[in-house]
């Protein structure tokens, strides 16, 4: 292994040569990255503290093999390590995230016994410590919020080439620059990219309080019960028509009339067992049906309203200078502007040299991680438990709760914790005015807290 070190790296030189993987090329005319450049970027390195760790204590001509990466994640933090992750996880770190985007380059590190490692480029020296060192100094000025909850995970590219951080940038950006409250149709990287995509991404920034959404609107309908349940479904129907058509029927038998909400049909549907986590693009589904329903006949809105445009988001205004500093840092990066590379490796140096800092960041990426912490699951249901003991709840009511205590969980997770109660005996849901409650069935000792 080739453990001799070089000074600290200096900026961009014309003679360096930087590698060219998945359209990502730094060129010594300093011409600003593109969209998708610096998207990719921030996919590698920029979206989970952990990642943008291990770059900057990569030494520079150090080829380090799995256990090596494993050993420098654990002695830069302190003694006892603030997460211990699994041996594998570094490794993996450079060969999804960091390998791909060129901040790293895989190495022999023993040809005898097959050994491979990574060591830092060029661009992982030059921009990359400079990016990682700019979004974790913003990471540990803002403890409320992580990188992940911010830019998602690193995913492959979508049909327009864009990663999920990349999709993150456009949608926040518009939305810092737009009158609000928007419609998300009327979104330019809606109208461009994958609507489905783009409405998940929606749909985890609201849940991690980033932005607000409005697509509550009530339409009231005249039922034809016989129209409804002569309608023909075939291969070419969402999945979930049939079950939606039983729901519609149901609802609709006291007087033919009814008045529902997407997030009604979605507790409907919960309770059923069909949540967010197995149906990514549900809410589509559910307007898409409730238009072929009414289409043929079957179901009569009272009033014009069109339920997908009428879906409106905004940034929470609480988090809208946090937001706002975050792009800049980004749109400032994409420049390539020496003298904010400079700073972003500074800040990088300085972090390091911080025990306390360090441990602050990975323990703020352990707490984002859902596979960080095993006994989470446990005493989630046993908080939800809690509640129940207390009152009948609606998952609404149970999501919110969970919230006010530091708990984000989609429907679909809260659903989850609910109908492992139900299993057990402990829980059932009951009616009431139209209204799904959740009800303890046997009372247990509350937990006084987590």
């Amino acid at each position: 292994m080739n453990t001799s070190q070089q000074p600290t790296s200096q900026l961009i030189a014309p003679e360096q040569n930087y590698p060219q993987v998945n359209g990502l090329e730094v060129i010594a005319k300093r011409e600003p990255l593109t969209d998708g450049e610096i998207g990719n970027l921030v996919a590698a390195v920029g979206n989970h503290e952990n990642k943008a760790l291990l770059l900057s204590a990569m030494k520079p001509e150090v080829v380090y093999s799995r256990n090596d990466l494993n050993k420098l994640f654990l002695e830069i933090q302190d003694d006892p390590p603030a997460w211990k992750v699994s041996d594998n996880l570094p490794f993996g770190y450079c060969m999804r995230s960091l390998a791909p985007i060129g901040l790293v380059a895989k190495d022999v590190v023993d040809p005898d016994r097959g050994i491979v490692g990574f060591y830092k480029t060029d661009l992982g020296i030059d921009v990359g410590d400079a990016l990682a060192g700019h979004l974790l100094d913003y990471s540990l000025k803002h403890p409320e919020i992580s990188l992940s909850q911010i830019f998602g995970s690193t995913v492959s590219p979508s049909e327009r080439g864009a990663r999920s951080p990349r999709m993150r940038i456009d949608i926040l950006g518009e939305l810092l620059t737009y009158d609000q409250p928007v419609n998300i149709a009327d979104l330019p990287s809606v109208k461009e990219g994958d609507a489905r995509r783009e409405s998940g991404h929606i749909r985890e920034m609201e849940k991690n309080d980033l932005i607000v959404v409005n697509s509550n609107v009530r339409q009231t309908f005249d039922v034809d019960s016989q129209k409804l349940s002569q309608i023909e479904l075939d291969g070419h129907d969402p999945a979930l028509s049939p079950v939606m058509r039983q729901i519609l029927m149901e609802r609709a038998e006291t007087d033919g009339k009814l008045s529902i909400t997407v997030e009604d049909m979605i507790e409907e549907l919960a309770a059923r067992s069909i949540d967010e986590e197995q149906h990514k693009w549900l809410r589509m589904q559910i307007s898409r049906i409730f238009k072929k329903f009414t289409a043929k006949g079957a179901l009569e809105p009272l009033e014009e309203i069109d339920m997908e445009r009428r879906t409106k988001i905004s940034i929470d205004e609480d988090k809208r200078d946090v937001l706002e500093e975050c792009l800049d840092i980004i749109y400032r990066l994409q420049t390539l502007d020496p003298m904010f590379l400079n700073e972003g490796q500074e800040k990088m140096r300085r972090i390091l040299s911080s025990k306390d800092s360090i441990q602050e960041l990975v323990s703020k990426a352990r707490k984002s991680s859902a596979h960080a912490d095993p006994g989470a699951k446990a005493e989630r249901i046993a908080i939800v438990r809690s509640m129940l003991n207390e009152s009948q709840q609606t998952q609404r009511d149970i999501e919110q709760k969970l919230r006010e205590q530091g708990i984000k969980l989609s429907e679909g997770g809260v659903n989850v914790i609910l109908r492992s109660l139900m299993k057990a005996g402990e829980a059932e849901r009951v009616m009431s005015k139209n209204r799904a409650l959740w009800t303890a069935t046997k009372v247990t000792e509350p937990i006084d807290e987590v």
